[in-house]
């Protein structure tokens, strides 16, 4: 029982350390893409996380499933970027959660990612509000 306490706090040590650096990422594959990825110390999945993807046509969810599917069935949605009209960050004591707001009935909610990932997406918004 003790050596089950000492790995789960040597996990959570871990986990905590590993948030503090960044977790988005910039890769080139089709032009400029911006990859954000939920933590699951803050309460995103552990297993397969979150991506909330940012390029030069639309912003993008993607999400898996999970265990309910074995992780078979992959939610994908996007919103082209002139069609946002809005954002709103609900940050919490653990993380934060990221709502973009498009026209109509067009919501992303993206679930689990820290705080300054949620000051860099913010930013991102506010950059192609100013563009569009």
């Amino acid at each position: 029982m003790t050596i089950f306490w000492i790995v789960l706090i040597i996990v959570c040590i871990w986990g905590l350390s590993s948030s503090k650096s960044s977790n988005s990422k910039t890769s080139n594959f089709s032009g400029n893409q911006i990859v954000f990825k939920s933590n699951y110390t803050r309460g995103g999945s552990l297993i397969v996380p979150q991506k909330l993807i940012f390029d030069r046509d639309a912003v993008t969810l993607i999400t898996n499933q999970g265990l309910d599917s074995f992780y078979t069935t992959t939610y994908t949605h996007s919103i082209p970027n002139n069609r946002i009209t809005g954002y709103r960050i609900s940050r919490f004591l653990v993380g934060c959660n990221i709502t973009i707001v498009g026209e109509g009935f067009q919501n992303i909610v993206a679930v689990g990612y820290t705080g300054s990932d949620a000051d860099k997406i913010e930013e991102l918004i506010k950059d192609l509000n100013r563009r569009v």
